[in-house]
């Protein structure tokens, strides 16, 4: 018995936006579920996607070989969630992961960094070749690093770094890796302060007018004016 995960996956082509089936590795098959943030290979790249839906399989296709989830992240969206996304994505006729990206908390953005790090082995690094060396040494007391990283804290331009990453990677000093980072999200301090809005006696007017006419009929009120007539003002007042 296997278990076959539908994915809509995270793409930028707009006809590639569609839901693919996935194999479930028998490592996730008891702990994922419909509404799961998960990676999975897409073409010769590695992209998020949402699962939604779970079948089980008596045997694994055999005209087509399925790839497999990667991993499964910390995140998971509800159900009703998932039947908002998909009601969303009918009506305006377009994929369900551009609803589904929208329901997901700011942190499931991610990013891919190229990190490096020592490969198993100690190799002898000539003496002429002295950035090298510092590139190393660098790697080897702060582990894996990117080449932004090796460039600050060296001082040395991030091209040079580079070449010497390159050179070192030929030599199997040096090895080539990706990991996957959320971007964090922008927060507002909780002791920001944006101070009280003053509102001109034409403003305190219309707030007065909108709640009388909600509070004794609950309708609706259009504000009318130009732009730059402090239209904002009077609906954080009202």
């Amino acid at each position: 018995m296997f278990t076959c995960a539908l994915v809509a996956v995270d793409v930028k082509h707009p006809r590639a936006k569609k839901e693919y089936s996935y194999l479930v590795p028998e490592s996730l098959a008891s702990s994922i579920n419909v509404g799961d943030l998960v990676r999975v290979p897409f073409n010769n790249i590695k992209v998020s996607g949402v699962v939604t839906q779970l079948t089980e399989l008596t045997e694994t296709p055999s005209d087509f070989k399925l790839k497999k989830i990667i991993c499964k992240e910390d995140i998971s969206l509800p159900s009703c969630l998932m039947d908002l996304s998909r009601a969303l994505a009918k009506y305006y006729g377009t994929a369900v992961i551009d609803f589904l990206k929208l329901m997901l908390p700011p942190k499931a953005s991610t990013k891919m960094l190229t990190v490096y790090s020592i490969s198993s082995g100690e190799k002898a690094i000539s003496s002429r070749a002295y950035v090298q060396k510092q590139v190393y040494e660098f790697i080897r007391k702060n582990g894996s690093s990117t080449a932004q990283d090796i460039s600050g804290g060296l001082k040395i331009s991030l091209s040079s770094v580079r070449s010497a990453l390159t050179a070192l990677i030929k030599k199997g000093i040096i090895k080539k890796e990706y990991k996957v980072v959320r971007r964090k999200p922008m927060v507002v301090s909780a002791g920001s302060s944006y101070g009280p809005v003053n509102l001109t006696e034409q403003q305190l007017k219309a707030v007065r007018t909108i709640a009388d006419i909600y509070s004794s009929s609950k309708k609706t009120t259009l504000v009318y004016g130009v732009t730059g007539s402090g239209k904002t003002e009077v609906y954080v007042g009202a």
